[in-house]
């Protein structure tokens, strides 16, 4: 059996969820090793784990090249490793288009994991060729495709203790002040820009604190400060974390709500992935809405507003962690993939 696992896409949240799902996984495999393609700027993190991995471009390297030549030589590479299990997350065609139908008909087994925002991927026309459709979520908007709950990178029992989180990040064992985390993983300049702005909102916050900014970017020179961490996955860490500061991707999203942290999360742009509807279902660029995690935020705003967000979340009451059953979709998709390999 040669399982190939499919995760490219921008950012974090493709690789986060076929790592959270393959430690589960690998073990039972036995000398079977899974092979993880990714266009994830954050392969490191698979290769840390002692995990084959191989970068491929992504959709703004592809961009530089003639239409067409990265999904030809995607193909040929599938075509070369010839999969007896292919695990496809978000794109039932492939990010460029090279899962087409013809192609994946030859694959014996094959699986998608498909998270809704960005688009449809009913409608797509590899959508039926899948011989199983799995939703991380508790319930799922398609018919016919299976929920397994929320797939995290570590649940609430596999997290250090607030003592050890607070050690990790260079801090006393003992709370005597509220720590908030900035937490990102996007385009640097990004990063940057929300950081920048959150050091100068915690400058002038009168309540005693503690400021980490979290991320697994290598940054360089772009931002030299003694509060930057570099933590992954940056969920062990969350019984130390009073306040969370993030984009509304799906990761930090559901990790919040699963250990209750108080969340101040923002809506940013994304190509393939609508954070405003995940953050709040009516939510907009011009209208801030409190959300049940319970704020949102907005990456324009200036130093007085991050400031006043920032206070009115730490005086929130923390939100009630989500129900266990719900946040074991990792776990869930490895024994789902053992039965059916089997």
């Amino acid at each position: 059996m040669k399982l190939v696992w499919y995760a490219l896409g921008g950012g974090l949240g493709h690789l986060q969820r076929a790592l959270a799902v393959l430690r589960w996984l690998r073990p039972k495999l036995g000398a079977d090793a899974p092979l993880l393609l990714t266009s994830s700027a954050y392969a490191h993190l698979a290769m840390a784990e002692g995990l084959p991995c191989l970068r491929l471009p992504g959709a703004h390297e592809a961009q530089a090249l003639p239409p067409g030549a990265v999904a030809t030589a995607i193909r040929a590479l599938l075509d070369a490793l010839a999969p007896q299990c292919l695990v496809v997350d978000t794109f039932p065609d492939g990010l460029h288009g090279e899962l087409a139908a013809d192609w994946l008909a030859r694959v014996p087994q094959r699986y998608l994991l498909a998270r809704p925002g960005g688009g449809d991927p009913a409608s797509s026309p590899a959508w039926p060729l899948y011989h199983q459709v799995f939703v991380p979520l508790p319930h799922s908007p398609w018919p016919g495709a299976e929920p397994i709950g929320w797939v995290l990178t570590r649940r609430p029992g596999e997290a250090l203790s607030s003592a050890d989180a607070r050690r990790r990040l260079g801090l006393s064992p003992v709370a005597d002040r509220p720590l908030v985390m900035a937490l990102h993983a996007g385009d640097p300049g990004e990063v940057v820009a929300l950081f920048e702005s959150l050091r100068a909102a915690s400058a002038r916050l009168t309540q005693p604190h503690d400021l980490r900014l979290a991320t697994p970017l290598p940054l360089g020179g772009w931002l030299l400060d003694d509060r930057l961490v570099h933590p992954w996955p940056a969920a062990e860490l969350f019984p130390a974390v009073d306040l969370l500061v993030s984009g509304g991707g799906y990761h930090t999203t559901a990790e919040a709500a699963a250990f209750g942290v108080r969340a101040l999360q923002l809506a940013f742009r994304r190509s393939h992935d609508d954070q405003a509807a995940r953050l709040a279902p009516e939510a907009s660029e011009e209208e801030p809405l409190a959300t049940p995690l319970p704020f949102r935020a907005e990456a324009h705003w200036d130093v007085a507003r991050w400031e006043a967000a920032l206070q009115a979340a730490l005086a929130a009451p923390r939100p009630t962690p989500l129900p266990a059953q719900e946040t074991d979709g990792a776990r869930q998709l490895a024994l789902k993939l053992l039965e059916r390999l089997a």
